[in-house]
C-alpha cells in the first residue's frame, strides 16, 4: 500500500479483492454513498465519526485486512467537529499549523540544533568507548617463516596491556611494544597476541607461521 490516504488504501483493497462498491455495500450492510464517500476521503459528508470508525471496521474485516492501523491513520488526518462528525482533509492546513505558524521561532530552533548536536556527541563518545582496543602487528604474515627467537612487533592503545602467547609484553607510552618470543618447537605454530583494555574488552590476533629448524652449530 503506497497512499497515504485512508480512502484510498479501502478502494485499493476492494479493487485488488475484484468487488464494486455495490458487493461491499452488500456485505457490510453499509449503504453504497456512505462507501463510495468513504473512498473519496468525503468524511464531512457522512454521519458522526462513531459510525465512521465502525464502518471502517466492517470493511477492513471483508478484505482480511486489520482494522487498527486504518483506524490509527484515519486518527492522525482527521479531526472530529463540535457535532462528532470529521472534518475533511486539508494538507494545506497541516502545512500551516506546527512550528512554522507565526514568525519563525529561531531561539527554538537554535535549541533543538544545540540539543541535537550535545546528543550526538555523547553518543560518538559511548560508541568510541565501547569499542574493543586497536592492535596492529608488523611483519608478521599468515604462514611467514619465523625464527624460533623472532621480535613481535606492534602497537595499541597506551592503556592497553599486551600479552603474547599468554604472555604480558611491555607497553611503551605511546602504545607501542616489542616482545622476544622464543619459540621450542618447530614446523607449524599459531601466535597469539592481545591487547585487553581495563574494561575487559579485548582485540586478537592470531597467525600461524612456520618454525624454522635452528642451524647447527659449526664450532667442534
Amino acid at each position: 500500500m503506497k497512499t497515504n490516504t485512508i480512502g484510498e488504501l479501502l478502494r485499493q483493497e476492494r479493487e485488488s479483492h475484484r468487488l464494486s462498491v455495490e458487493q461491499v455495500a452488500r456485505l457490510t450492510h453499509i449503504r453504497e454513498e456512505y462507501i463510495q464517500q468513504i473512498e473519496a476521503n468525503a468524511f464531512d459528508q457522512l454521519p458522526p465519526a462513531v459510525y465512521v470508525k465502525g464502518y471502517v471496521r466492517s470493511i477492513a474485516q471483508i478484505f482480511g485486512v486489520e482494522p487498527e492501523p486504518l483506524l490509527a491513520l484515519l486518527r492522525r488526518d482527521y479531526k472530529e467537529g463540535d457535532k462528532g462528525v470529521l472534518s475533511t482533509y486539508s494538507p494545506l492546513a497541516k502545512k500551516r499549523g506546527g512550528l512554522w505558524r507565526g514568525p519563525i521561532k529561531w531561539p527554538a530552533i537554535l535549541a533543538g540544533g544545540m540539543l541535537v548536536t550535545i546528543a550526538a556527541y555523547i553518543t560518538a563518545q559511548w560508541m568510541i568507548a565501547q569499542r574493543p582496543p586497536p592492535l596492529a602487528v608488523e611483519k608478521l604474515d599468515e604462514l611467514t617463516e619465523i625464527a624460533s627467537d623472532m621480535v613481535i612487533v606492534g602497537r595499541t592503545s597506551p592503556e592497553a596491556i599486551v600479552l603474547v602467547n599468554e604472555q604480558p609484553a611491555a607497553l611503551r607510552p605511546d602504545g607501542s611494544f616489542s616482545y622476544q618470543l622464543q619459540l621450542e618447537q618447530t614446523g607449524l605454530v599459531t601466535i597469539k597476541i592481545e591487547a585487553r583494555d581495563e574494561r575487559g574488552k579485548s582485540t586478537t590476533i592470531e597467525k600461524t607461521v612456520r618454525v624454522k629448524q635452528p642451524q647447527p652449530s659449526s664450532l667442534p
